[in-house]
């Protein structure tokens, strides 16, 4: 339990951070009794109109809300008071679905903020109506003179059925995150070298790019915990680029040790270790839209399952073991369809290897494909942001390596499109549509757009005569900030090696900072940063062995935020 004794130290520098956390109390509607809601205000404009629903009726997570009408003149709503900073901007979601919603009378369902006490309108969505399945809806608005709001999702003098989940209000980021020209930017102006040298929870203030970096792991710290799993192991890091480190809104980090041990982190300032995941499943993905969910494979079954973090239970979405003798998500290269409805899973029967695509909600199968005897050459297959592609590549390939890209309609994964590109990319949108981005050998950063089949190359670091090695890893994790994506160099002799890049070829770029790792022949791998970026493009995680400095064989990670 030593782990604890640095809490206090987490404390002393979670004033120096920034999250993005969510304002609402009891956002997902998990807490409540009868069909009361815990922190919310219930009004039904008939008998029984709003209900606390399970079994499926929930958008994610195991509660939700549903309203239904037979009266054209109900009004029926959720309520809940939230305190707020005066002359500030904030965003409120919500996730509704609707069937049968009339339209005419009223204002059918909306999300509307208004003043509290007065109750004028400071902001509201649309109103929608007729029958349209799960979509998240949001409203940014300013508080003016106002401290405290009214938060208010309702269904207004229409008949149907609305259901409701997922409650947010996201407070604005304080300053502006720096930009500037990729051929602007001027020689290391400082080196963390020797900062990076620190004891665990070590944090340092870097004025000049706007950004704390904290150590958030050290192998000495949590080998109690991790050799209950996997004895003696040489890094303790985020999974990979492209997977999404945090939670949806930020307040909580994954962090693995070995093949199977996963530690449960606050995600914010304090980085503070808040529990070993005993449960934890392999191919660990979050969702994108309840921050007390994940999803994942359960060791050595073949059952898709999803994962509580907050008390570690764990639930079997479906068990495939009748189909397959093995599944994967990814394998670890996976991850959810934006609109966290959809994966990607690999089935091996046989020799064949099945690719499907399946519903998180219940394991139903969206579209497949069998590729005959082509278990054994599997990498890696994973969705795109909207759902409508799935990218496979085999493994054992000549460079540049085949990525074969299938669309995803009648039941059916249908051949598209076949890049021929480097290893790391990782997907993205740009102007709403999907992308695949890649950083290869050739010093290029390549923007693949799917539906129109088109490749762009957005920075070539020769043209610029910099003499930067963009060679390294990608990631396109912060759904939250469409149109950007992370780099990440393997190389620690360049002009900089961790930065976000705007996807739309102006060479825009957002500094982060150095990874100082020497990536050493004995543990090569361990020590690259595979940086990955947070939802909102605020935060990076990466891996360095600190140039081999304190724990050597080890890698530990770090995390860069802006302030």
């Amino acid at each position: 339990m030593r782990i604890l004794l640095f809490m206090f130290c987490f404390l002393l520098v979670a004033s120096a951070g920034v999250a993005q956390a969510n304002m609402v109390l009891n956002p997902w509607l998990e807490s409540g009794s009868g069909n009361d809601f815990t922190n919310w205000t219930e009004v039904s404009g008939e008998t029984g109109a709003l209900t606390r629903v399970t079994g499926g009726q929930q958008h994610a997570g195991t509660y939700g809300a549903k309203i239904v009408h037979a009266s054209a003149s109900s009004y029926s709503w959720l309520k809940q008071y939230i305190p707020v900073k005066a002359n500030t901007t904030y965003t409120a979601t919500a996730w509704i679905k609707g069937s049968n919603i009339s339209s005419g009378l009223g204002q059918e369902v909306k999300l509307l903020v208004a003043a509290d006490p007065g109750g004028n309108t400071l902001g509201a969505t649309q109103s929608y109506y007729g029958t349209f399945e799960w979509q998240k809806v949001s409203v940014t608005f300013n508080t003016g003179a106002n401290t405290s709001i009214m938060f208010i999702v309702y269904l207004h003098e229409a008949t149907g059925t609305v259901w409701i989940d997922d409650l947010d209000l996201i407070p604005p980021i304080p300053g502006s995150i720096p930009e500037t020209q990729y051929s602007n930017v001027a020689n290391n102006p400082f080196s963390y070298l020797n900062y990076y040298r620190q004891t665990y929870t070590w944090t340092f203030s870097n004025p000049s790019y706007q950004t704390m970096v904290t150590r958030i792991s050290r192998y000495a710290e949590f080998d109690e915990y991790m050799s209950n799993f996997c004895g003696t192991f040489t890094h303790l890091q985020h999974e990979y680029s492209r997977k999404q480190a945090w939670n949806s809104d930020g307040t909580r980090l994954i962090l693995n040790g070995g093949w199977r041990w996963r530690a449960l982190l606050d995600g914010t300032a304090t980085y503070a270790f808040i529990a070993e995941l005993a449960n934890a499943p392999l191919d660990w993905n979050w969702s994108r839209s309840n921050p007390d969910l994940a999803y994942g494979i359960q060791a050595g079954t073949c059952k898709f399952v999803k994962i509580t973090p907050s008390t570690d239970q764990l639930t079997v979405v479906k068990d495939f073991a009748e189909e397959f003798s093995e599944i994967k998500l990814g394998a670890d290269e996976g991850n959810l369809s934006w609109d966290d409805s959809k994966i990607c899973m690999a089935g091996r029967s046989g020799d064949d290897l099945v690719l499907r695509v399946i519903n998180v909600s219940d394991g139903s199968t969206v579209a497949q494909r069998t590729f005959t005897g082509a278990w054994s050459s599997y990498n890696w297959a994973a969705i795109s942001p909207n759902g409508q592609y799935v990218i496979y590549r085999k493994s054992g390939v000549p460079y540049p390596y085949e990525h074969k890209v299938m669309s995803i309609s009648g039941g059916s994964l249908n051949d598209y499109w076949t890049i021929y590109c480097d290893g790391h990319g990782d997907f993205q949108k740009y102007n709403g549509n999907d992308v695949w981005l890649t950083v290869g050998a050739q010093n290029q950063i390549i923007r693949w757009n799917l539906s129109a089949q088109t490749q762009t190359v957005i920075l070539e670091a020769n043209d610029l005569g910099l003499g930067q090695t963009l060679y390294g890893h990608i990631s396109g994790q912060c759904y939250n900030l469409p149109g950007w994506c992370l780099i990440s160099c393997l190389d620690g002799d360049g002009i900089f090696d961790i930065f976000l890049l705007k996807l739309d070829g102006s060479e825009t770029i957002r500094r982060f900072g150095w990874d100082n790792s020497t990536r050493p022949a004995y543990n090569p791998y361990y020590a690259e940063p595979k940086a990955s970026v947070s939802p909102d493009g605020n935060k990076v995680i990466f891996a360095s062995d600190q140039n081999a400095a304190d724990d050597f064989y080890t890698s530990s990670s770090f995390v860069i935020e802006r302030y």
